[in-house]
């Protein structure tokens, strides 16, 4: 009889052990990733992180630490009218790692507000249901994990804080240019696809690995982030930042790849061209050229193009040979600055590097060499030897025969 109750218990124990183990395996933080995980602290740069099975997209800073749910009473809160569920006001626990619960009393939990806690708080997790959140400006100096909830309507900046990691939940749709600039901390940052344009990392200057998911569109705002040595962008982005210091200035360090490709800091130039201006390399707007790829090494401008914008060449060093359309009747001053290789042909003429001065009056001055404004006359042909200023002129303004070295002969009326 012994023998039997022996055997009995024994086997509920088993199968009491081998429920918790599948109920702890099942577990995903509420973050919606499933899959088989290793043991909490499984390498020693990633403490407390869950490594789920390979996911599209996902990489190990983009899950949830494993932090437990955070008792009730460590919170004060209220029910928030204008948000439509519980708002947490206060933190008095003692624990450093903090999980908010998704709901409290039924209600779900729609805003945190911790501007008035001053805990040294190393990590807080937010359910995806907070529209809103505040914190103390402790927190800029004790927390170093942090998640953005899917359904944040706004938050503050976090510019300049000590954070080391940061989980950007799908549904955040806007990261502004000052949101994560000069976290000097922050080490690795994955972007959901919801959110359209990357901006606000600029100086974060121990980031070393970005992962944009595929959805966004506009990529800029990485700007001297100097150990940063991979950044994957999906085909999906359209635009790559190139003014106001580019996408990825000063990121020295860099190996990006962009459909297959690989570009390093050197050829940086290239990703942005590639992505800028697709197939063409030309990037044309509203009958305007407004860049040139620089891997070309010949282009021919469609009639389309009325105009060629102020620095459209820009650093275009394989560039040989251009060819302009009739359509074109005006272009930036420094288009081909500084390329003394260059042949451009334009209504039947060739021009090069020194009769450059030539090509630009050709194009803005017309057949006829001469600009009259309201009877000024304001700009001459550089190519000119002789001028007949014709009668409708009234006034020569004070520059209108600038450069003109090669004129001998003018008449005025």
């Amino acid at each position: 009889m012994k023998m039997k109750l022996s055997i009995i218990i024994s086997l509920l124990l088993a199968l009491s052990l081998s429920a918790c183990s599948g109920n702890e395996a099942r577990k995903d933080g509420g973050n919606g990733y499933s899959g088989n995980s290793q043991e909490e602290g499984s390498t020693k740069d990633n403490p407390g992180i869950l490594f789920p099975e390979p996911v599209k997209e996902l990489c190990i800073w983009d899950v949830l630490p494993e932090i437990p749910v955070t008792d009730v009473s460590a919170f004060e809160y209220k029910y928030d009218n204008d948000l439509g569920g519980i708002c947490i006001t206060g933190y008095n626990g003692q624990a450093l790692k903090v999980r908010i619960p998704d709901t409290i009393e039924g209600e779900p939990v729609v805003g945190v507000n911790l501007s008035n806690c001053y805990k040294e708080l190393i990590e807080l997790i937010m359910p995806d249901s907070v529209k809103k959140f505040s914190f103390s400006g402790m927190f800029e100096y004790t927390l170093k994990y942090l998640n953005i909830p899917g359904a944040a309507q706004s938050y503050p900046s976090f510019k300049g804080w000590k954070l080391e990691s940061v989980y950007i939940s799908s549904g955040v749709t806007e990261i502004s240019s000052v949101d994560f600039e000069k976290c000097e901390s922050l080490t690795n940052v994955a972007i959901p696809g919801s959110v359209t344009e990357t901006y606000g990392f600029d100086g974060c200057t121990s980031l070393t690995s970005v992962i944009i998911s595929n959805g966004v569109t506009v990529v800029g705002g990485f700007n001297d982030c100097t150990s940063l040595t991979s950044v994957t962008i999906p085909d999906s982005v359209t635009e790559i930042c190139t003014s106001y210091g580019a996408a990825f200035d000063g990121c020295t360090s860099l190996n990006a790849v962009y459909k297959g490709k690989s570009y390093d800091y050197e050829n940086i130039g290239f990703l942005y061209d590639a992505i800028n201006m697709v197939e063409t390399g030309l990037k044309i707007k509203d009958g305007v050229l407004k860049d040139v790829s620089r891997a070309l090494t010949e282009v021919v401008i469609p009639d389309s193009v009325t105009e060629i914008s102020d620095w459209a060449f820009s650093d275009c060093k394989r560039l040989t040979s251009v060819t302009i359309p009739d359509s074109v009747t005006k272009i930036g001053g420094n288009a081909f600055n500084g390329y003394e290789k260059i042949q451009v042909t334009y209504k039947g003429k060739v021009y090069n590097s020194d009769t450059m001065d030539l090509l630009y009056d050709a194009i803005n001055l017309g057949e006829t060499g001469i600009k009259i404004e309201d009877g000024v006359l304001e700009d001459v042909s550089r190519g000119l030897t002789e001028v007949v200023i014709p009668d409708n002129v009234t006034k020569i303004s004070g520059y209108a025969f600038s450069g003109c070295t090669r004129l001998t002969s003018v008449t005025i009326p």
